[in-house]
């Protein structure tokens, strides 16, 4: 009986230990770091849009189409995509990545020339700015401990990432994942030459841009049973790294939404985002950056 007790207590304990352990876990975001005083972050400035960096585009030829991949935006579903268009029979017989390279210059270039040609459509998916955030946190910091020096500390991660940004003195591999959807793509010059198509995290989130983007394949004349691998592969949206669903990603969306300092950070590096693409549902911003007729430059005036 006595041994009995105790493995009862043994066991309690253990629960007890697991609870309060993804409680910490959870809740961590919410204790006070004197790295990140209020005065320091009152100071902050936002970071300016259309600075140009690093862009990879794609083209397929053959039916007229070209991208301009921004990376955690479903680059690499559209560098599938663009691969299959490009050359469709060496692509399903060698499978992903094995047939197109971003060293043929009939495939892919690092300048905006793609985007003149003419009777080209040019398509570009974009991603929610917080979205594409936690995409990245999850891929770069948690997955893969590519973050700076920061683990899985987000207020870290965020921090490193406005400060990079802000000095701009090269566009490292964390500049290129997390630099604002307007540095990419020639932006500045090149807005109204594309079809903007707006992509989410789940099926429910796909499926307006898929309709969108099986139309503009349609229109170019692409074969039905391609657009439907397409868009079936669009819609799936999974990669070998996707944590959409995982338990640790409602733990970092948490924080994104409710941690006062990761939010200070992420509205300095990504409101102008907000401001330039009007497609972007300004919900997840701070009630002050809600207002349709809000501007930044009247703003820090």
């Amino acid at each position: 009986m006595k041994h009995f007790s105790n493995a009862i207590i043994l066991t309690v304990s253990i629960i007890f230990l697991l609870i309060f352990g993804e409680i910490v876990n959870f809740h961590q975001f919410s204790f006070n770091s004197p790295d990140f005083s209020r005065d320091s972050r009152d100071v902050l400035e936002f970071i300016a849009p259309f600075q140009s960096i690093l862009s990879d585009y794609l083209t397929s030829p053959s039916y007229g189409i070209t991208t301009c991949s921004i990376r955690k935006s479903m680059s690499k579903m559209m560098f599938n995509t663009m691969c299959l268009l490009y050359d469709s029979e060496n692509f399903l017989r060698g499978g992903k990545y094995k047939r197109c390279s971003y060293s043929d210059p009939n495939f892919a270039a690092l300048s905006k020339n793609f985007t003149t040609y003419p009777n080209f459509t040019n398509v570009v998916f974009i991603r929610d700015p917080f979205d594409r955030f936690l995409s990245l946190y999850l891929d770069k910091c948690v997955r893969q401990h590519k973050c700076f020096d920061c683990n899985e500390d987000m207020r870290c991660v965020v921090r490193e990432i406005y400060n990079s940004l802000k000095q701009r003195k090269s566009a490292s591999f964390m500049d290129l994942h997390s630099a604002p959807s307007s540095w990419f793509c020639d932006f500045e010059n090149s807005m109204k030459t594309y079809d903007l198509l707006i992509i989410g995290s789940d099926l429910e989130e796909r499926k307006v841009p898929a309709l969108k983007f099986s139309k503009i394949l349609e229109d170019k004349g692409v074969p039905r049973e391609l657009i439907r691998k397409i868009v079936g592969d669009l819609l799936v949206g999974e990669t070998e790294h996707s944590t959409h669903r995982s338990k640790r990603r409602k733990i970092a969306a948490q924080q994104i939404r409710q941690d006062p300092i990761v939010r200070e950070y992420l509205h300095k590096i990504y409101l102008n985002d907000y401001l330039i693409f009007p497609q972007f549902n300004r919900s997840h911003l701070d009630q002050k950056y809600q207002q349709d007729d809000f501007d930044l430059v009247t703003f820090l005036m």
